[in-house]
């Protein structure tokens, strides 16, 4: 079966087995990630909960690392933001990894540079400035004692498929 990771800037990545290196820290997923709707579906398809692995993608061993993962089963990067994703990718190529035969990348934000990259970077883009209009209402509803605004369904998060997928 194919492995997805989770990453964060400057990389973070979810392996089921890493290979340590020097530019390779790794620790079990925070209680509040375990507590999260990821790790729940993870628990609800028998996989393990997600372990966080930091890489220096400009360390001269990034590419041998970003290999490692493969050899590992990791097929799949879903990056904290676009330029984590960015540098996910950058280091897969330099690596000799094809995306996204050999590795597929989800940045998240949907920043300019998503487009701009080549290969154009697959992301998830959420409305942010509908997100603070909600949570300012939240807020003051809260504060007044109402009911809580609904959340409007042009909210929801939205898959931008481009090349790295």
């Amino acid at each position: 079966m194919p492995a997805v990771c989770g990453t964060s800037f400057p990389t973070p990545i979810r392996p089921p087995t890493v290979r340590r290196s020097p530019t390779t820290r790794c620790r079990s997923a925070p209680a509040q990630i375990c507590r999260s709707p990821t790790c729940t579906r993870a628990r609800a398809l028998d996989l393990p909960p997600p372990e966080l692995c930091y890489l220096d993608h400009r360390a001269s061993d990034a590419p041998a690392v970003v290999r490692a993962w493969l050899a590992d089963g990791i097929t799949g990067v879903v990056a904290y933001n676009d330029d984590a994703a960015a540098a996910v990718v950058g280091t897969a190529i330099r690596a000799g990894l094809r995306v996204p035969a050999d590795l597929a990348v989800v940045g998240n934000d949907d920043a300019p540079l998503a487009s701009l990259f080549v290969p154009a970077l697959t992301t998830v883009r959420l409305d942010t400035a509908l997100l603070g209009r909600w949570l300012a209402e939240y807020v003051l509803h809260r504060l007044r004692g109402s009911p809580p605004p609904a959340w409007p369904a042009a909210g929801e998060p939205v898959l931008v498929h481009r090349e790295t997928t």
